[in-house]
């Protein structure tokens, strides 16, 4: 199956009510629109890392999912990215997206 494709992470915008956390990147990746259909068409899905503040800390990622129907994890990582990555003590970069059709995401 091929890869989703990004035009590369960049510095996010504000997000409504949020500060947004130091080394926090966003990205619009190309993902098949269809399990069945991996060469087909595709849509475009917001995604937004933040990096750990401690690389040399780093264990891993850690993928955060905002639960429910309907909800934005690129805000979602905005609004508690910071008290995670503390409440981590830094060990994770964080990663999450807007599910296809929410949020920023087709």
């Amino acid at each position: 199956m091929p890869r989703p494709r990004s035009a590369g992470a960049v510095p996010c915008g504000p997000v409504a009510g949020a500060p947004v956390p130091a080394g926090r990147e966003c990205a619009e990746l190309r993902v098949p629109l269809g399990y069945a259909d991996p060469g087909g068409r595709t849509v475009e899905v917001a995604a937004s890392r933040l990096r750990t503040d401690r690389p040399d800390a780093r264990r891993g990622t850690l993928f955060v999912v905002p639960g429910g129907p309907g909800s934005s994890g690129v805000q979602r990582l905005a609004q508690k990215g910071g008290a995670l990555r503390a409440a981590t003590e830094g060990a994770y970069d964080l990663v999450s997206l807007d599910p296809r059709g929410v949020g920023s995401s087709v």
